[in-house]
C-alpha cells in the first residue's frame, strides 16, 4: 500500500510538472516562431515599401531585365566569389510590367541565381496568391500591384525556420532534463513525505496486535474456566465459585480495555466531545485524591495532596477526572511499600501543572519517551499482574491533555522520584 501510494505521489509530481514545463515549452517556442517570422513579415513590408528603382536602398545594385520563361546567356558566374551559406533576414526584390514576359531585378540582397530566381518568380505567378512559402527554396514571398507592375518581395526563411528548430530542440532536452531532475527529487520527496504515514501505518498494526494480545489473555481465562465448570455439571454453584469469580474479574478487564480502546479510537476520530465549561479543577483534585487513599493505605503507602484552592480550567470535568485518576492509579501501583504519593496542583504565572509524583526505582532514560505510547510496558514480556494494566492509561492521559490544549511530560531521578506532570493555559 506505502508502495503504492508512493508511485501516486511521484506520478501526480511527474504531471504537474510535465504540465508546466509543457506550457513554457509552448510558450518559448511559439514566442521564438512569432519574433523570427515577424521580422521575416517586416522585411518584406519594407521591401514592398521601397521605391522600384532605388538603386541605393539597403537591398543592393539593380540587376539586370531577365527573362520568365528563359534565357540561353551563360549566369553561371552570377554568384562568383558569394559564399551559398551566408543567408540571413534579407530581401531579394523584382518587379514585372503588365504586358512584358520580363521582369526587372531592383534587388537581389539574397544572392539567388538566374535559375533559382527564375523558378521562384514562375511559382508565384503560378499560385496567384499576394504571398505564400516556396519550400523547395525556403522563401516566402509577398506580392503589391501599383500602376501596371507587379512587384515580388522574396526573404529567406532558413535561418528562422533553424532558429525554430534549435529552439524547439533545446526546450525539448531542457524539459526531458528538467523531469528527470523532477523524478528524482519526487523520489527523496516522497520517501520523506509518506514517512509520517509508515510511521502511522505501523503504530496501526502494533496497535491491532496489541489489542489482539491483551484480548487474548482474559478471553482465554473465560473459556478455560467454562471448560472447567462444564466439566463438572454436577457440582454446586458454591463450588465453582472461584471460577466465576475469576471469569467475572477477566470480563471486567476485558471490558475496561474495550472502553479505553473506544476512547482512544474515538479521540483519533475527533469523535469523543469534548464539553468545555468552567471547571473546579481544586474540587477535582481534592475528590480524586480522597478515592485513592484506602488503595494507598492498603499498599503500606503515604498519601499527601498539596492543592491549591479556587483553581479552574475551562475543560471537560469527566476526562480531567479521568485524568488525575490515570497518574494516582499509576503512581499507586508502581510504588514500593513504605514510599510515598503526592498530589500537587498549582497555578504558575499563566500556566496550571497538576503533577503526581511517587517515590521508588527511577524510570530508566531510554524507556522515558515510550511511556505514553499505546500498550507500552517496560516489561519486555508483556505480562499483566494485578498491580500492572494493559499500558494505555498514560495514552488516554497524553490524549486527554492535548485535547484540553495542555503538554505532558515525565521526569525520574533517584533523588527526585517518578513525576508526571500534566500543564495546561489558566
Amino acid at each position: 500500500m506505502l508502495k503504492k501510494l508512493r508511485r501516486k505521489i511521484i506520478l501526480i509530481n511527474m504531471i504537474l510538472v510535465g504540465i508546466v514545463l509543457l506550457a513554457l515549452f509552448s510558450i518559448v517556442c511559439v514566442n521564438t516562431y512569432q519574433q523570427q517570422y515577424d521580422r521575416v513579415d517586416r522585411s518584406l513590408s519594407d521591401a514592398l515599401n521601397k521605391p522600384i528603382f532605388d538603386t541605393d536602398s539597403l537591398f543592393g545594385p539593380s540587376r539586370g531585365t531577365q527573362d520568365i520563361f528563359g534565357n540561353d546567356e551563360d549566369s553561371s558566374g552570377d554568384n562568383t566569389g558569394e559564399s551559398e551559406g551566408k543567408r540571413f533576414v534579407t530581401t531579394s526584390m523584382v518587379s514585372i510590367y503588365s504586358g512584358t514576359n520580363t521582369y526587372i531585378t531592383s534587388s537581389n540582397s539574397l544572392n539567388l541565381s538566374r535559375d533559382e530566381l527564375d523558378s521562384a518568380v514562375a511559382y508565384v505567378l503560378d499560385k496567384n496568391k499576394t504571398e505564400g512559402i516556396i519550400k523547395s527554396q525556403a522563401l516566402k514571398y509577398r506580392t503589391s500591384s501599383e500602376n501596371g507592375v507587379v512587384r515580388i518581395a522574396f526573404a529567406d526563411i532558413s535561418e528562422p525556420k533553424t532558429t525554430v528548430k534549435r529552439t524547439i530542440l533545446i526546450s525539448g532536452l531542457l524539459a526531458a532534463g528538467g523531469l528527470i531532475v523532477v523524478f528524482f527529487i519526487s523520489l527523496l520527496l516522497s520517501g520523506l513525505a509518506i514517512r509520517p504515514v509508515r510511521k502511522s501505518w505501523e503504530q496501526q498494526h502494533q496497535f491491532v496486535a496489541d489489542a489482539s494480545h491483551e484480548l487474548k489473555t482474559p478471553l482465554t481465562v473465560i473459556l478455560a474456566n467454562n471448560n472447567i465448570m462444564s466439566a463438572h455439571k454436577d457440582e454446586t454453584v458454591e463450588s465453582q465459585e472461584k471460577w466465576l469469580n475469576s471469569t467475572k474479574e477477566e470480563a471486567e478487564h476485558m471490558s475496561k480495555l474495550v472502553n479505553d480502546l473506544l476512547f482512544l479510537a474515538k479521540s483519533d476520530g475527533e469523535q469523543t466531545p469534548v464539553v468545555f465549561s468552567e471547571v473546579d479543577l481544586s474540587e477535582i483534585c481534592e475528590s480524586a485524591s480522597l478515592q485513592f487513599e484506602p488503595v494507598a493505605f492498603e499498599k503500606g503507602l503515604q498519601m499527601t495532596s498539596n492543592v491549591q484552592p479556587g483553581i479552574t480550567l475551562q475543560g471537560d470535568g469527566t476526562q480531567l477526572n479521568q485524568l488525575t485518576q490515570i497518574f494516582l492509579d499509576n503512581a499507586c501501583k508502581y510504588t514500593p511499600e513504605g514510599g510515598s504519593v503526592t498530589l500537587d496542583l498549582s497555578e504558575k504565572g499563566p500556566h496550571i501543572a497538576l503533577s503526581v509524583t511517587n517515590t521508588g526505582d527511577p524510570i530508566p532514560k531510554e524507556a522515558l519517551p515510550h511511556l505514553f505510547e499505546r500498550f507500552y510496558r517496560m516489561d519486555e514480556a508483556r505480562t499483566r499482574d494485578s498491580s500492572g494494566g494493559y499500558g494505555l492509561g498514560l495514552a488516554i492521559a497524553k490524549t486527554i491533555t492535548e485535547r484540553h490544549g495542555g503538554t505532558i511530560r515525565v521526569e525520574s531521578t533517584k533523588e527526585k522520584g517518578t513525576v508526571f506532570t500534566a500543564l495546561f493555559r489558566g
